[in-house]
Order: structure tokens, then C-alpha cells, then sequence
């Protein structure tokens, strides 16, 4: 996907009225056994651990459908990397345990390297544009026209170290 720097700013910009807004029609983009799938692979490139929810627990399916919903070539992105991701699969991914989908997915990557990096990039993005897993991981959101937060004032102590160092320049 080719974004101009102006259709990415609006998209992070609206992300967080993105995951609390459902737009009508969005649900039906994937197939049953797909979101089976891909909930599957979500849950294995991004887990729960360490008190950190897994990528399917924090709305990662739903960003995903409408993000898909309204672009066709992302549809085509995450459903052709489960087709392959499928293909690659001995049976059903959604039905593997644990161990068997890592299997699969490091297969996925090392014979389909692109559709494997499809894949993982939108799970990624699915997760890490969830207000809950903000909040989580101590990011705030500034939107780009307000303010942003103010700077602490500098402490020249922090620098007394370095500028007791020699000088690793010469004069010119």
C-alpha cells in the first residue's frame, strides 16, 4: 500500500476514533473460517504475555475489517497471505495447537517472506493502534492539532560527565 504522508497522518490521526467506531458493512469482509484463521495467526505473532493482551483480545479483528472494508488491496494483502498461510499449513491453522501454528508461521516466512511480512505487518498495526494497548504500553496520544506535551526543563547536571572527557575534535 502506498500512502502520501497527508492520508497517513489523517489515518493515525483518526485511529482512535477508528477503534471505537464500527462503520456498517465492515463485519463482512472476511469469511467465518477466515477470521478463524487470522484470529489464530494473530494470537501467535502477538500472544498474551506479561500482562499484555494477546492481538484478537484488544479489537485487533475488528480494526482489521474495517480497515479492509475500506481498502481493497488490503482485503487482497490478508487474504492472500491466509490463503498461503493455509496452503502451507497441514491442516486447518485455526485447529493447530500452539507449537504447530509457531511451525507454520516460521514455514510462512521462510517459503512466502512477503506475504508472511503482509500478514505480520497488519497484526502489528491492528494491535498497536488500540487505545487499550496504548494506555498498557505508557504511550499518550497527541493529536496533530493540539498542542503536544511540554518539554521538562534541561538539567546541565546530566552533561557534567561528558564534559569532564577530553576533547575527541580538534580546533580548526
Amino acid at each position: 500500500m502506498n500512502w502520501t504522508r497527508r492520508e497517513f497522518l489523517g489515518a493515525s490521526a483518526a485511529a482512535p476514533l477508528i477503534a471505537i467506531e464500527t462503520r456498517a458493512g465492515a463485519a463482512g469482509v472476511f469469511g467465518e473460517s477466515e477470521k478463524k484463521v487470522l484470529a489464530a495467526a494473530m494470537d501467535e505473532i502477538i500472544p498474551a504475555s506479561d500482562g499484555m493482551p494477546a492481538a484478537s483480545a484488544v479489537g485487533g479483528m475488528a480494526y482489521l475489517e474495517r480497515i479492509a472494508a475500506g481498502d481493497a488491496d488490503v482485503a487482497n494483502d490478508i487474504r492472500s497471505a491466509l490463503a498461503v498461510l493455509q496452503s502451507v499449513s497441514e491442516r486447518a491453522f485455526d485447529q493447530l495447537d500452539g507449537a504447530a501454528r509457531v511451525a507454520v508461521l516460521q514455514k510462512l516466512e521462510a517459503q512466502e517472506p512477503i506475504q508472511f511480512a503482509h500478514l505480520r505487518d497488519y497484526v502489528y498495526e491492528s494491535y498497536y493502534t488500540q487505545p487499550r494497548v496504548w494506555k498498557l504500553i505508557g504511550y499518550e496520544f497527541y493529536p496533530t492539532d493540539h498542542e503536544g506535551p511540554h518539554m521538562e526543563p534541561f538539567d546541565e547536571s546530566i552533561l557534567a560527565e561528558v564534559r569532564k572527557r577530553p576533547k575527541l575534535y580538534r580546533e580548526a
